[in-house]
């Protein structure tokens, strides 16, 4: 389908990223009114913006907040015609917990789907260790929810089969697949040939997942719940699980689970992989998960190429992320310039950011590399180490 290898673009959405965040805070469904500043030759981009844990525990804090939660990230869900955010935990009135071995059981405010939608997310992953909390009978309850409300989800299923079923991000023309997995346990909330639960990347069943869709969509995004909670580095089962994936064909892989942002890994050969992005709304009070991050991307198809390397080729913007409920009060917010740099200083010290990312900082209406935003000032002696 591809006349050449894909090839990543880094580059200015300036123009687009400040127009979107001078528009107001309130929430409000989803809507656009400036087209994304592409080269000429891509003229009409999908674009696309991933974000990381999701969770509004009833009765709690946040759930009181109901749609002032997304009211500081409005503008962000505002910017692409797609927003697929991780779902965790269960839609359903059943108290029988599947697994009581495990400290935690999620259960989500049911208010939680209208105030997604309002903020403009429809599009979920839920493979993850908390979406079998009250078992297949609970899995099913928030299914019938997600219908109900017209939300699409990935990463659940009667069997594997199912569980691996992508969804698909249609506009103009373009089709994105995206895959949820998980690697986290409990290991007996994996979906089987026959049984219920969730995907999970089992080496031949996830590259004939990828390779099924490889004909039919331009792009394909595989998103994997993973890792170790609040580390930044990766394990190695991280790693063979992105280059599996990457190695099938597709294109993007993003993950969540630790609740603070990982490593990114830019192959401009093959893919990119963003380990981690960390939580996007958690209704919890850990002083460790504070800085979680939004993917932005542009996908790019050109049909009619002309002295070009690349028929699809796709953009990644990121947003830095305050996640520290301590001090947001449960309204995640994009982070300050000032709250972002010892993270950028420390994640690039330890080889986890590369200096050419480029991350957009709303207060200062900038897209630009780590590598100026390390330069635009000197190190403060009051910030302190970010990372331990």
């Amino acid at each position: 389908m591809r006349a050449a290898e894909r090839l990543l673009f880094y580059g200015g959405v300036v123009g687009v990223f400040a127009l979107c965040f001078d528009r107001a805070l309130a929430a409000q469904p989803i809507q656009r009114s400036v087209e994304a500043q592409w080269p000429a030759v891509c003229k009409k981009p999908i674009r696309v913006s991933f974000f990381g844990d999701f969770w509004v525990s009833p009765h709690s804090s946040a759930a009181a907040l109901q749609q002032r939660l997304f009211e500081n990230l409005q503008p962000l869900l505002n910017w692409g015609d797609f927003n697929v955010v991780n779902f965790e935990g269960s839609l359903t009135q059943s108290g029988k917990r599947a697994f009581p071995k495990f400290p935690y059981a999620l259960r989500q405010a049911p208010e939680s789907l209208t105030w997604l939608k309002t903020a403009g997310v429809q599009h979920l992953t839920r493979a993850n260790n908390h979406a079998m909390d009250f078992g297949w009978a609970g899995a099913e309850d928030t299914s019938r929810a997600l219908a109900k409300a017209h939300i699409q989800f990935t990463g659940v299923g009667a069997h594997l089969g199912i569980a691996l079923r992508p969804l698909w991000l249609i506009k103009d023309g373009i089709k994105i697949a995206v895959f949820s997995a998980t690697t986290t346990y409990p290991r007996e909330a994996w979906a089987s040939k026959k049984g219920p639960g969730v995907a999970h990347p089992s080496t031949a069943d996830l590259r004939l997942a990828i390779q099924s869709v490889r004909s039919e969509a331009d792009f394909i995004v595989v998103a994997f719940h993973w890792g170790d909670e609040l580390k930044p580095t990766v394990k190695p089962h991280q790693e063979e699980n992105a280059a599996l994936a990457l190695k099938a064909g597709a294109d993007l892989v993003v993950g969540h689970h630790a609740h603070l942002a990982q490593k990114i890994d830019s192959r401009p050969s093959d893919g990119m992989i963003v380990y981690g992005l960390g939580n996007f709304i958690f209704s919890s009070l850990s002083r460790d998960a504070t800085f979680g991050l939004g993917a932005h991307v542009e996908f790019c198809r050109i049909d009619e190429p002309a002295d070009v390397e690349s028929t699809h080729s796709f953009r990644v913007v990121l947003s830095p992320l305050m996640t520290n409920n301590r001090i947001t009060g449960f309204k995640t917010r994009p982070m300050t310039l000032s709250e972002f740099l010892p993270w950028a200083r420390q994640y690039v010290s330890k080889d986890l950011f590369s200096q050419d990312l480029e991350f957009y900082i709303p207060s200062e209406n900038k897209v630009q590399p780590i590598s100026a935003w390390l330069q635009s000032r000197p190190q403060a002696s009051k910030e302190r180490s970010a990372v331990d």
